[in-house]
């Protein structure tokens, strides 16, 4: 059966289910909503296959048989939203065609159009709410472009007021260094000797430690070269990243689930008895590893609360082993901000905490600043780059 003969037959199973009113099953709607978002002309009937059973996987295993009925997926659960957007990718759909997207993702690279910002003030961002380096453009998970601008145009999810970040330099009185927090650039990410450790071969070398050109990242080797406080999650913190949800805009129920895709690497690995990492019982990783970075949920921008969680450590990448070279597994870690406990939880911010590393240290420096010069620009000796963060409404 050819592709379009294919779906016209399916798309008259669909109407006679309206007609009569039968009971389907929720994967049935799924299929019927996957099939409704692909472009014009028709894939194959082994690619609609495909892409139903990954839309089942999204399902929860318990969802019963619903009525057919006006906008049907809003009665249905799902356990993973991950597989319903691949296979919307997988047949060519844009899931941002509605008018408000459920799923966006910030690109963290300046250059337009591939990326969500554009150049930062030579200087730096002013470490204060409303100063950082916003994010101009939004896209989808499988990356094609929903918005440019900011939360006024047409097609910015308003869900999302802004999402700024904070870049090193002499404005930042936070972090002063300029080769601290900022977008790579192409002298970075062509230098192939700013580091000197061990290779994936085991002989130690000058190696390339850089990131890729116009990825954001933070090099901690220059950053504690001049004045860097540590940070708390709170206003003033100097290298973050910053999310503001206008709850007006998404349901009393919905939380928003957090992918983050980045490399983080450190000299040293976790100590064999962390005690040191523990403060009257409580979890303090900013006291025993070379870079610390936490989660924070808040009300306003403003306040100071608790961690959500630390998400750096863990650090699956170190120099300091005689195993390999650090910055070799990304990572991708997934994190569920519990907005729906608190109707005015509105803010997001991931912030750098601190950092142990000890740069007078002549093996830090020979691993971390192998040329002998500043900056380092050694990020993946240690400290983080940053590919994306993707947010989704559950």
């Amino acid at each position: 059966m050819k592709p379009n003969s294919a779906r016209a037959e399916m798309l008259k199973h669909d109407q006679r289910l309206d007609k009569t009113g039968y009971f389907v099953r929720p994967r049935d709607l799924i299929s019927r909503f996957v099939r409704a978002h692909h472009p014009p002309g028709g894939v194959s009937a082994s690619t609609y296959v495909i892409a139903e059973r990954m839309s089942f996987a999204a399902l929860n295993p318990h969802s019963r048989p619903l009525k057919v009925g006006k906008n049907p997926l809003n009665k249905i659960e799902f356990r993973s939203p991950i597989f319903l957007l691949a296979a919307l990718a997988l047949l060519g759909a844009n899931p941002a065609r509605a008018a408000d997207a459920k799923a966006i993702k910030i690109i963290f690279k300046q250059n337009f159009p591939s990326g969500s910002f554009d150049a930062p003030p030579p200087s730096g961002t002013a470490p204060a709410p409303g100063f950082g380096l916003a994010a101009t453009r939004i896209f989808s998970p499988n990356g094609s472009l929903i918005a440019s601008g900011d939360v006024s145009a047409s097609t910015w999810p308003k869900w999302l007021t802004r999402f700024e970040i904070g870049i090193s330099g002499s404005s930042n009185t936070s972090a002063v260094n300029a080769a601290c927090a900022k977008f790579a650039d192409t002298t970075e990410s062509s230098t192939t000797d700013n580091c000197n450790f061990t290779t994936g071969s085991g002989t130690t070398g000058a190696i390339g430690c850089g990131a890729p050109n116009g990825l954001f990242r933070v090099s901690e080797f220059d950053c504690l070269q001049n004045t860097i406080n540590d940070g708390n999650g709170g206003p003033s913190d100097g290298v973050y990243f910053r999310a503001i949800f206008d709850r007006s805009k998404l349901g009393s129920k919905e939380n928003i689930q957090m992918i983050v895709e980045y490399v983080a690497s450190a000299y040293n690995q976790a100590p064999a008895l962390p005690k040191n990492c523990f403060v009257n019982g409580q979890v303090a990783p900013e006291n025993c590893s070379d870079l610390t970075w936490k989660i924070y949920l808040k009300h306003t921008v403003s306040e100071i609360v608790q961690p959500l969680l630390p998400i750096i450590p863990p650090t699956q990448n170190f120099v300091n082993t005689g195993l390999s070279s650090s910055g070799a597994s990304p990572q991708a870690r997934q994190i569920i901000l519990p907005i729906a406990s608190d109707a005015n939880l509105t803010v997001m911010q991931m912030s750098r905490i601190r950092s142990n590393l000890n740069v007078n240290n002549s093996s830090v420096q020979n691993a971390c600043r192998a040329s002998g010069t500043l900056p380092a620009n050694s990020p993946l000796c240690t400290g983080l780059i940053i590919n994306s963060i993707s947010f989704y409404r559950m």
